[in-house]
């Protein structure tokens, strides 16, 4: 895979770093790749599929569609 890069970016001490990191996601210069994503009540499953070492991507627990409902624009 010619050309592909991975990287986990971690910068919480500059909150303009994350705008930017979130710019460049809207953009599509960086790509997020999501194995699967859980409901809240759902946890204990994501926890399961972490511990397989299996994932493709991240895993994500969803803790704010039930709060947001509609207005949610995530993956």
């Amino acid at each position: 895979m010619r050309n592909k890069y991975n990287a986990f970016l971690v910068d919480s001490a500059k909150p303009e770093n994350a705008a930017k990191v979130g710019q460049w996601v809207a953009e599509g210069k960086i790509k997020l790749i999501i194995d699967h994503k859980y409901s809240l009540e759902e946890a204990p499953e994501a926890i399961a599929r972490l511990k397989t070492s299996r994932a493709k991507g991240k895993i994500v627990i969803d803790v704010a569609s039930e709060t947001f409902g509609s207005s949610w624009t995530g993956v």
